[in-house]
Protein backbone atom coordinates (compact mmCIF):
# COMPACT_ATOMS: atom_id res chain seq x y z
CA UNK A 1 0.00 0.00 0.00
CA UNK A 2 2.64 2.28 0.90
CA UNK A 3 4.42 1.69 -2.54
CA UNK A 4 1.06 2.41 -3.96
CA UNK A 5 0.52 6.18 -2.35
CA UNK A 6 4.76 6.79 -2.87
CA UNK A 7 3.61 6.33 -6.91
CA UNK A 8 0.54 8.55 -6.78
CA UNK A 9 2.62 11.05 -4.94
CA UNK A 10 5.31 11.04 -7.57
CA UNK A 11 2.49 11.34 -10.22
CA UNK A 12 0.93 14.42 -8.30
CA UNK A 13 4.19 15.91 -7.90
CA UNK A 14 5.39 15.73 -11.57
CA UNK A 15 1.92 17.14 -12.53
CA UNK A 16 2.38 20.02 -10.94
CA UNK A 17 5.40 20.57 -12.62
CA UNK A 18 4.61 19.62 -15.88
CA UNK A 19 3.18 21.78 -18.68
CA UNK A 20 -0.57 21.99 -19.51
CA UNK A 21 -0.63 18.93 -21.96
CA UNK A 22 1.29 16.74 -19.53
CA UNK A 23 -0.36 17.92 -16.86
CA UNK A 24 -3.19 16.55 -18.44
CA UNK A 25 -1.78 13.46 -19.03
CA UNK A 26 -0.74 13.34 -15.60
CA UNK A 27 -4.33 13.94 -14.10
CA UNK A 28 -5.56 11.12 -16.31
CA UNK A 29 -3.32 8.60 -15.03
CA UNK A 30 -3.60 9.69 -11.35
CA UNK A 31 -7.49 9.72 -11.64
CA UNK A 32 -7.53 5.92 -13.50
CA UNK A 33 -4.91 4.71 -10.70
CA UNK A 34 -7.53 6.31 -7.53
CA UNK A 35 -10.45 5.01 -9.64
CA UNK A 36 -8.67 1.38 -9.84
CA UNK A 37 -7.76 1.39 -6.20
CA UNK A 38 -11.25 2.60 -5.03
CA UNK A 39 -12.35 -0.47 -7.05
CA UNK A 40 -10.50 -3.27 -5.65
CA UNK A 41 -10.86 -1.95 -2.04
CA UNK A 42 -14.63 -1.68 -2.94
CA UNK A 43 -14.83 -5.55 -4.02
CA UNK A 44 -12.51 -6.98 -1.53
CA UNK A 45 -14.99 -5.18 1.26
CA UNK A 46 -18.09 -6.66 -0.58
CA UNK A 47 -16.43 -9.68 -1.39
CA UNK A 48 -16.35 -10.03 2.09
CA UNK A 49 -19.75 -9.67 2.76
CA UNK A 50 -22.17 -12.12 3.19
CA UNK A 51 -26.06 -11.66 1.88
CA UNK A 52 -27.09 -15.01 3.18
CA UNK A 53 -29.19 -15.13 6.71
CA UNK A 54 -27.51 -17.49 8.78
CA UNK A 55 -30.31 -19.97 10.56
CA UNK A 56 -29.20 -21.01 14.45
CA UNK A 57 -27.75 -24.37 14.98
CA UNK A 58 -30.74 -26.19 16.50
CA UNK A 59 -29.16 -29.10 18.63
CA UNK A 60 -31.61 -32.08 19.78
CA UNK A 61 -32.09 -32.41 23.57
CA UNK A 62 -35.19 -34.30 23.55
CA UNK A 63 -33.81 -37.93 25.24
CA UNK A 64 -33.68 -41.09 23.49
CA UNK A 65 -36.05 -43.47 24.11
CA UNK A 66 -36.76 -47.54 23.23
CA UNK A 67 -37.94 -47.55 19.33
CA UNK A 68 -36.17 -44.44 18.43
CA UNK A 69 -34.16 -44.53 15.10
CA UNK A 70 -30.81 -42.97 14.85
CA UNK A 71 -28.39 -42.25 11.93
CA UNK A 72 -24.67 -43.18 13.80
CA UNK A 73 -21.93 -41.66 11.27
CA UNK A 74 -18.77 -42.58 12.04
CA UNK A 75 -15.67 -40.48 10.14
CA UNK A 76 -12.28 -41.95 9.68
CA UNK A 77 -10.95 -41.39 6.51
CA UNK A 78 -14.38 -42.02 4.31
CA UNK A 79 -17.89 -41.20 6.26
CA UNK A 80 -19.75 -44.61 7.20
CA UNK A 81 -23.51 -44.19 7.60
CA UNK A 82 -25.44 -46.51 9.59
CA UNK A 83 -29.28 -46.54 10.71
CA UNK A 84 -30.16 -48.21 14.58
CA UNK A 85 -33.29 -49.12 16.32
CA UNK A 86 -32.68 -48.26 20.26
CA UNK A 87 -34.30 -52.12 21.32
CA UNK A 88 -36.86 -52.33 24.08
CA UNK A 89 -33.73 -52.29 26.42
CA UNK A 90 -32.41 -49.04 25.11
CA UNK A 91 -29.84 -51.04 23.71
CA UNK A 92 -28.27 -50.69 20.11
CA UNK A 93 -25.78 -53.67 18.84
CA UNK A 94 -22.33 -52.01 17.38
CA UNK A 95 -20.18 -53.87 15.19
CA UNK A 96 -16.97 -54.66 17.40
CA UNK A 97 -18.07 -53.34 20.64
CA UNK A 98 -21.91 -55.21 20.81
CA UNK A 99 -24.68 -53.96 22.84
CA UNK A 100 -24.26 -50.47 24.11
CA UNK A 101 -27.01 -48.82 26.23
CA UNK A 102 -28.20 -45.32 24.62
CA UNK A 103 -31.98 -44.72 26.37
CA UNK A 104 -31.98 -41.72 28.09
CA UNK A 105 -29.27 -40.09 26.36
CA UNK A 106 -29.09 -36.90 23.87
CA UNK A 107 -27.77 -37.76 20.58
CA UNK A 108 -24.81 -35.50 21.44
CA UNK A 109 -24.51 -37.86 24.54
CA UNK A 110 -24.92 -40.98 22.75
CA UNK A 111 -22.49 -39.78 20.03
CA UNK A 112 -19.77 -39.48 23.32
CA UNK A 113 -20.86 -42.98 24.74
CA UNK A 114 -20.54 -44.58 21.24
CA UNK A 115 -17.01 -42.93 20.69
CA UNK A 116 -15.63 -43.62 24.21
CA UNK A 117 -16.67 -47.71 23.11
CA UNK A 118 -14.48 -47.61 19.98
CA UNK A 119 -11.69 -45.21 21.04
CA UNK A 120 -8.45 -45.79 21.56
CA UNK A 121 -9.26 -49.91 21.78
CA UNK A 122 -10.46 -49.96 18.12
CA UNK A 123 -10.32 -46.72 16.38
CA UNK A 124 -7.73 -43.56 16.21
CA UNK A 125 -8.74 -40.37 15.17
CA UNK A 126 -12.26 -41.19 15.04
CA UNK A 127 -15.18 -38.76 14.80
CA UNK A 128 -19.08 -40.38 15.42
CA UNK A 129 -22.47 -38.08 15.32
CA UNK A 130 -25.69 -39.70 16.50
CA UNK A 131 -28.83 -37.98 14.74
CA UNK A 132 -32.22 -38.76 14.68
CA UNK A 133 -33.53 -40.22 11.45
CA UNK A 134 -36.04 -38.37 9.30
Amino acid sequence: MQFVSKVLWEDLRLSVNADTEQNKDSIVRICVRFGSLFALVFLLICGCVSTQKLEPMKIDTKPLAPGDCIVVVFELEEPLRRQFVIDSSGDVSLFYVGEIHLAGLTPYQAAQRIYGAYVPKYYLGLNVSVTRCQ
